[in-house]
């Protein structure tokens, strides 16, 4: 429950577990208005950046939507940190600070509401089928707001951890209804999939590109500094389309070649390669379409039902600062 300050801010802190009252379609239109904003220049939201304090570290973004609100997150980065953040927001004219929103959800939902946003506009709208290589709470708020979006029917996970497998699979049936299914490899979590989420930390690939059918729709949510990443540089490159929430971020992502820890795939090529080519920027200097210039219609989501379009996850600033003032109203 949200605590009125005296004469101050509300404040709302969810613990590790806890999960904010927010409906997955409410939460995907509060990011559909987001990047319209920001193709718009509504909204402005710079890359975000890294604060260094001695030993330890912070991760900061900010953004302003003029007439709306003007607010901060700041958080500790994983795996050092608890991945807890704050966010902080003004309302209309900035002045005094009228919300905070403590803790780990908030993100995840943000996060999770964009890619609902992506799968809407880039999927096609008889997919059915959902593919998970990764199982922890960033890919359950993707499966739960592209069930918002989408008539799914069956969900296939794999991780390499099959009690976090088994976990997603269950939670996927008790909380949105979905019948879910545990499998024995990353393959068998994409073949045949119309919509693949890739959710891990890995800094090697973990799919193969020619696993893919055609008009798969590809969420990647991993590092993308270099080829070292969950996504290899096959499968950008064989992507009828490249989009991103925020194309500058993946930019200045690509620039300080960010990296994740070791998760090995069960299959060659695609993944033994990649060492080959890791000097080169993950994007291969292809440019990004930003979500915004297919949710305002200057850029088609896909061009025929075959195409395959991947989406690079990699968090628009400003955008936990609409869905923390979303939250708040609703409290």
């Amino acid at each position: 429950m949200p605590t009125q300050l005296d004469a101050g801010p509300t404040v709302l802190t969810a613990g590790p577990t806890e999960v904010l009252a927010v409906a997955a379609r409410d939460a995907v239109e509060v990011m559909r208005g987001a990047v319209v904003a920001h193709a718009t220049g509504e909204l402005h939201a710079p890359v975000r950046q890294e604060v260094r304090a001695g030993d330890g570290a912070f991760i900061l973004t900010a953004g302003r939507l003029a007439g709306v609100a003007t607010g901060f997150r700041v958080g500790n980065p994983l795996p050092e940190g608890t991945g807890e953040a704050t966010v902080v927001f003004t309302g209309p004219s900035g002045g005094d600070t009228v919300g905070l929103v403590v803790g780990r959800d908030l993100g995840r939902r943000r996060t999770g509401a964009l890619g609902g946003v992506a799968a809407d506009l880039c999927s096609r709208p008889d997919a059915t089928v959902i593919g998970f290589v990764g199982a922890g709470e960033q890919a359950f708020t993707q499966l739960w707001a592209i069930a918002a979006v989408r008539p799914l029917t069956a969900v296939r996970v794999w991780s390499r951890s099959i009690d976090t497998a088994q976990a997603f699979a269950v939670r996927a049936t008790a909380e949105l209804g979905l019948p879910a299914e545990v499998v024995a490899t990353a393959e068998d979590a994409v073949r045949a999939a119309d919509i693949v989420v890739m959710a891990t930390p890995s800094c090697t690939p973990l799919v193969e590109s020619t696993w893919l059918a055609p008009g798969t729709h590809v969420h990647t949510l991993g590092p993308k500094g270099t080829a070292e990443g969950e996504c290899p540089h096959a499968l950008v490159d064989a992507a009828d389309l490249l989009v991103s929430d925020s194309p500058d971020q993946l930019a200045a992502m690509e620039g300080s070649r960010e990296r994740g820890t070791s998760e090995r795939g069960s299959r060659p090529s695609d993944m033994e390669n990649a060492g080959d080519v890791a000097d080169r920027p993950w994007t291969r200097g292809r440019p990004a379409t930003s979500l915004g210039e297919i949710a305002t219609g200057r850029v088609p989501g896909r061009a025929g039902a075959d195409d395959i379009t991947l989406y690079a996850s990699v968090g628009l600033a400003g955008t936990e600062v609409l869905l923390a003032r979303h939250v708040l109203r609703l409290s």
